[in-house]
């Protein structure tokens, strides 16, 4: 220290010294360290992105749809056209109520009688091409069979497959269409026969109205030797109803077949029950329908529009030359396997 005068001590002025750089607090990484973090980044999961806005289609319209539909039909399999496509609506026709057992029921018997139309296809070629031309008709066909309440079965000849204008259609028998009339509770009983040269047969109609029928038991029963045929039905209140159909209108409804000509016709595998079936058609217009089902009578008409289409067909006919009515309906309208698949 220095000494003034006075006796007072001063301290001395501090020296100028350079200032020291504030060390920094923050550490710098390390290089393993940098490379460590990149990695870690690298293996974050990315943000998704908002995709960009994206213009919508427009709706299809009814007539594409449909368009869509018929082509996935036309690209399944006979055995998906008949055990798979239509099992919802089959199920959901014959189902009571939607309870599990019901459905297990109903898909039971889907599943039975889908094995009973394969058969029909595996013993008809004919049959199959017709499913080939139109697929969607294999499908109506199985839907109209859940519809009547009815089986393809064929110990029972309730209902069958059959090939008709070149597609697959459901046609209830003659057996079949009985069973569903006496279903309803107010028939009596009720039947269709065929006449035979040699049979006793005796019809009128008024008020005392009766029908008489003496089949010849010796009598030589062959589709050439049939006069005709009859329906017949009685009433639980004791009506009678009945009547008749000559072997020129049976024969007609053959011929109108569009299978007639084919080697696996019903008209030849089956010759009388189609005939009983075409008589009886005529007489379940004029019987009871209290208790049938309208989708088993929807199932019933599709059939029935066909041969009053055949039997239009042949009242016309009448009215024109005979060598027209050969020229325009031969027997061999039938088609065959070549026409069908093209």
């Amino acid at each position: 220290m220095e000494k003034k005068p006075g006796g007072l001590f001063v301290a001395p002025a501090p020296k100028d010294e350079p200032v020291k750089e504030q060390e920094s607090t923050t550490k710098k990484p390390t290089t393993k360290e940098v490379t460590a973090k990149a990695v870690a980044k690298k293996k974050e999961p990315k943000k998704a992105q908002a995709p960009a806005p994206q213009k919508r289609k427009p709706a299809l319209s009814q007539a594409e749809k449909e368009e869509v539909r018929v082509r996935r039909i036309k690209n399944l399999t006979l055995m998906q056209l008949v055990t798979e496509a239509p099992e919802e609506r089959f199920i959901k026709s014959i189902a009571k109520d939607d309870s599990e057992a019901e459905i297990k029921r109903a898909e039971k018997i889907f599943m039975q009688e889908a094995s009973y139309a394969m058969q029909f296809f595996a013993e008809n070629d004919y049959l199959t091409a017709c499913a080939k031309n139109d697929p969607e008709a294999v499908i109506d066909a199985m839907i109209n069979l859940a519809s009547s309440g009815l089986s393809l079965n064929p110990v029972t000849k309730l209902g069958y497959l059959i090939p008709m204008d070149k597609k697959v259609r459901f046609w209830a028998s003659y057996m079949g269409k009985r069973e569903i009339v006496m279903s309803t509770g107010m028939v009596k009983d009720t039947y269709a026969k065929l006449v035979y040269e040699g049979d006793k047969f005796e019809i009128q109609y008024g008020q005392d109205g009766h029908l008489t029928h003496v089949p010849d038991p010796w009598a030589e029963q062959k589709a050439e030797n049939i006069k005709g045929g009859y329906w017949y039905c009685e009433l639980n209140n004791s009506a009678v109803k009945f009547g008749t159909m000559n072997a020129d209108e049976i024969e007609s409804i053959r011929k109108r077949a569009p299978s007639a000509g084919a080697s696996h016709s019903p008209w030849k595998s089956d010759w009388e029950q189609m005939a009983l079936k075409t008589i009886f058609n005529r007489g379940f217009k004029e019987m009871p329908k209290t208790g049938i089902s309208d989708s088993a009578l929807r199932a019933l008409e599709t059939s029935d529009r066909v041969e009053e289409d055949m039997m239009k067909q042949w009242t016309k006919s009448r009215m024109v030359k005979q060598e027209t009515f050969d020229d325009d309906y031969s027997e061999d309208d039938g088609i065959s396997d070549a026409e069908v698949v093209k």
